[in-house]
């Protein structure tokens, strides 16, 4: 899906010491997978009268929401045939890791599952009809002609006695202890609804980063357009509120790599970096970055976002850092070793780790105002310029007075108020 962003794309001290290594261990590509297939199927739960297709093209297009479900094989829409009735057809077949397979039928989000208001609760219609639909599933395989059927035409051993997994609904219109009431009776039968299915996946997500979000750590999403620097480290923010721990630095190297330092409370020094072609950064072109930091008493994260999507994370072992985003510096830093040169369009910090949906909201917001401010005025809003030798400091930065940088050059957009921002 194209974006506002996607619209725009037409002599300091060396800070990296020479023996810098990245620090950690790289989360799996996966992640980028799995966030790609949340981001869509919040995007399908946002409009969920569209047909069962979409969800079906959903969940072949996405296989790694099969393997955070805890199924190694899948075969889609197979056919099983019946002598003398009509063939029947699952969505799909699944195989667990302990060799036994399961049906998983889709039906749509916006069915209500269990009718409250008569004398006593009970299934509608249409969810009735689809668990007959899901006992003629478990039925076919009880007979061993069928199952030699699929062995010869599918290529799979199908136990006696399959389970059902019916995707449909969702929890915030329905009652959890309800629907199980109502499936006591039934069988190898169970429902899954849709928002629990994108609870699965985020829980997944977090154990791939081996992080809980919403804890102990912080958040900064950008907008800026990074200008290159032959010579020296294109320095771009500094957040800190002492010079030897609790900092964040974050620069791009002359020869193309982003590098995030973080200096923990004991002082120690971590690096994280990553090429332009791994983020898929280049320069010249605005872009939303996004990097979070989490602390864990088992391990410490750092995720990498780029325009929406992870394109690196580093997990390591735990560290403490304390940064304070109302003390910070763009284009330089506190000990006035760095200089920068890039376009800075928007910028925001949290104190905490963002959940997958919040960040992906921030994004959207982010994307909507670029887009309405280019539909009305034909540019992007108000934005700063930091060449070699300006820098922007907060005004609550503690060491201000020790730092001397000049004034960056500013751009107001047609709508600016001079005193809505404070150099």
């Amino acid at each position: 899906m194209a974006t506002w962003l996607d619209s725009l794309a037409d002599a300091s001290p060396q800070l990296v010491p020479d023996a810098c290594e990245d620090y950690g261990r790289t989360v799996p590509s996966s992640l980028s997978a799995l966030e790609a297939a949340l981001a869509e199927l919040m995007d399908l739960l946002d409009a969920p009268s569209r047909p069962e297709s979409y969800y079906q093209n959903w969940f072949e297009e996405h296989p790694v929401v099969f393997e955070a479900l805890g199924y190694e094989e899948v075969l889609p829409q197979p056919v099983l045939r019946r002598e003398g009735r009509p063939n029947l057809k699952p969505d799909f077949l699944c195989r667990r890791p302990n060799g036994l397979w399961e049906v998983v039928e889709l039906k749509l989000p916006n069915q209500q599952i269990v009718r409250t208001n008569l004398r006593y609760p009970v299934f509608y219609a249409d969810v009735s009809r689809h668990i007959r639909q899901c006992r003629a599933y478990i039925e076919y395989f009880t007979e061993q002609v069928n199952r030699t059927r699929v062995a010869e035409e599918h290529g799979i051993d199908v136990q006696t006695h399959v389970s059902v997994v019916l995707v449909i609904g969702q929890l915030e219109r329905d009652d959890p202890r309800q629907i199980a009431h109502q499936l006591s009776e039934e069988r190898n039968i169970s429902i899954f609804p849709y928002d629990e299915l994108g609870a699965t996946l985020e829980l997944h997500r977090t154990q791939i980063v081996d992080h809980e979000e919403g804890g102990r750590g912080f958040a900064v999403q950008l907008v800026l357009a990074i200008r290159e620097m032959e010579h020296q480290p294109n320095l771009i923010l500094d957040v800190s509120v002492d010079i030897e721990r609790d900092r964040l630095t974050l620069l791009m190297e002359p020869e193309g790599d982003l590098r995030l330092r973080l200096m923990d409370h004991q002082g120690m020094t971590h690096w994280v970096s990553a090429s332009m072609q791994e983020l898929g950064v280049e320069y010249d072109r605005i872009t939303l970055l996004g990097i979070q930091v989490g602390f864990g008493d088992r391990s410490s994260v750092v995720t990498i976002e780029v325009d929406g999507v992870t394109r690196m994370a580093r997990v390591f072992d735990p560290v403490e850092l304390q940064v304070h985003f109302d003390a910070f510096i763009w284009g330089s830093d506190v000990d006035q070793r760095g200089q920068g040169s890039f376009l800075l369009f928007a910028d925001v910090g949290w104190n905490e780790i963002l959940s997958f949906a919040d960040r992906r909201s921030v994004y959207q917001e982010l994307d909507i105002e670029g887009k309405r401010a280019i539909a009305a005025t034909g540019s992007l809003p108000s934005h700063l310029e930091v060449i070699p030798g300006t820098c922007i400091i907060s005004v609550n930065h503690p060491l201000k007075s020790r730092v001397r940088c000049g004034a960056p050059a500013f751009r107001p957009g047609p709508d600016h108020d001079p005193s809505e921002r404070t150099q």
